[in-house]
């Protein structure tokens, strides 16, 4: 396996948020320079990478950032 991992200072998300981040519904808020988004990001990343044999996470400090983290398998044998 694979990890990738991507950090970033900006907002944060909240720890309840957080327990939802993954699931089907759509969550949106606006970024750190007031930036809007769809919601639909992370759901697609999920379902990628869950579809190549992967898994994510995510850890976040409200007000310090974020860490995103996926796991692939390096061959497909």
């Amino acid at each position: 396996m694979s990890e990738i991992i991507v950090r970033d200072t900006g907002i944060g998300i909240s720890a309840e948020r957080l327990i939802r981040l993954f699931n089907e519904e759509r969550l949106s808020s606006r970024g750190t320079a007031g930036e809007k988004g769809t919601g639909l990001g992370l759901g697609m990343v999920k379902n990628m990478v869950e579809k190549n044999g992967g898994s994510i996470r995510a850890e976040s400090i409200e007000g310090k950032g974020s860490m995103f983290c996926f796991t692939l398998p390096l061959d497909n044998q």
